[in-house]
């Protein structure tokens, strides 16, 4: 036997280890043990997640006319007895609904476990701040600086004292607001700058909600974090799924992503006792994609979306060793959106092929500029946040023997 095939056997065998590895049932404990933490598949549903939503705001920012609404699809394809090809049609045009949710069940789950490991609520916030404001303030000053200037129909005085031009800036702190004065008004989605931003206030609401189990010291005592959601859904989802309560159309109600944190973050603390199932997540993915064309399904499909991500995440043949130590998943989310529209701007009836490719491009370009040299360089900060000053309350010898406890109950 040469040395070709001896390399195709082992290539051979190793593909069926991965096979077996990935059809064989672990629990999602032991296997972020063995990862160190650290999901060998996360890198990967990052980048992923955020370039599937670039793929969706192509879809937004391209369509001239305002869209079909999902309620009349929905009626025309009952109508018409076709359920089939309108869940294939919805998953071609706006599948990407799921993923803002798959992002926001992410968080909750690799935020929990930043929380825990924590000593004190200052120091959780903190980090969260040097995660999010340095790269988002520079985004929003560049598009306020440079893009609205460029691209405004206004004299550049009018534009540079019109009240809306300060308004931009409340971005930063989450108040959003999507208008630059005189900025693509000929684009088919009129006036928006950027309008990924809308996802900030949720994030800083679930970082809140966070913090404020941390400080009643109940973050590490699962069974009250489980009743509580477990009540809350007992009243939003029949709410939902039969009123239309909390519903605006899509699956991004406020409420509905807020649920997908929190869920993320029961999925860390009951780690141990999930099983990490191939069939399980098929089924998931499946329900989910099921479930595209019908808002109301949006509380429904928090157990199975969540399920599906941490999945996904734990999966080592995901793993990105070139993106190992980056993470540009964030800086894509900033800028996509106001580069699309200034490609737009510049090209007029450029298709959304030619808009995905250069758009993308561009993103990736930005996003990388981001990471090393706006967000990297200011996470190095927190070694700072572990100094004393940032101590606030006393809650957290009970918060640390709640989280010891966790692994026991």
């Amino acid at each position: 036997m040469d040395r070709r095939e001896i390399a195709k056997q082992e290539q051979l065998g190793a593909q069926r280890f991965q096979l077996k590895d990935l059809l064989k049932t672990r629990m999602l404990g032991a296997e972020l043990d063995a990862s160190k933490g650290v999901g060998p598949g996360f890198d990967f549903l990052r980048l992923a997640l955020a370039i599937l939503i670039f793929y969706g705001h192509t879809s937004l920012l391209t369509v001239v006319a305002t869209p079909p609404t999902f309620a009349s699809d929905l009626s025309a394809a009952t109508n018409a007895g076709d359920l089939v090809s309108m869940t294939i049609s919805a998953l071609k045009t706006r599948g990407y609904v799921l993923f803002v949710p798959m992002f926001f069940a992410l968080s909750g789950f690799l935020v929990a476990g930043s929380a825990l490991r924590l000593q004190h609520v200052g120091q959780f916030l903190g980090f969260r701040v040097l995660r999010i404001l340095p790269a988002l303030l520079v985004e929003v000053t560049l598009s306020a600086l440079i893009l609205g200037a460029i691209f405004t129909t206004l004299p550049l005085r009018d534009y540079f004292t019109d009240p809306q031009f300060f308004r931009y800036f409340g971005n930063i702190v989450g108040h959003i607001t999507f208008h630059l004065p005189g900025v693509f008004t000929s684009n088919p989605k009129t006036d928006y700058v950027n309008g990924a931003l809308w996802t900030l206030p949720p994030e800083f609401f679930c970082y809140l909600i966070l913090s404020a189990l941390m400080i009643l010291g109940i973050l590490g005592r699962r069974q009250i974090v489980l009743v509580l959601f477990v009540a809350c859904a007992i009243v939003i989802v029949p709410a939902s799924l039969f009123y239309g309560i909390g519903i605006t159309g899509t699956f991004y109600s406020t409420s509905a992503i807020v649920s997908y944190f929190v869920a993320g973050v029961l999925t860390f603390l009951y780690r141990e006792k999930v099983p990490l199932n191939f069939g399980a997540a098929i089924i998931c993915g499946l329900v989910a994609l099921a479930a595209v064309p019908y808002p109301r399904m949006a509380f429904v499909l928090v157990p199975f979306l969540t399920y599906l991500t941490v999945w996904v995440g734990l999966q080592s043949w995901l793993a990105l060793p070139f993106m190992k130590g980056r993470d540009y998943s964030y800086g894509i989310y900033l800028y996509n959106f106001p580069i699309c529209q200034a490609i737009i701007a510049t090209i007029p009836g450029i298709s959304r092929g030619q808009l995905i490719v250069s758009g993308l491009i561009t993103s990736l370009a930005f996003a990388a500029f981001s990471w090393h040299f706006i967000e990297k360089p200011f996470l190095r900060f927190k070694s700072l946040l572990v100094s004393d000053r940032f101590k606030i309350g006393r809650w957290t010898r009970t918060a640390r023997t709640n989280a010891a406890e966790t692994d026991k109950a």
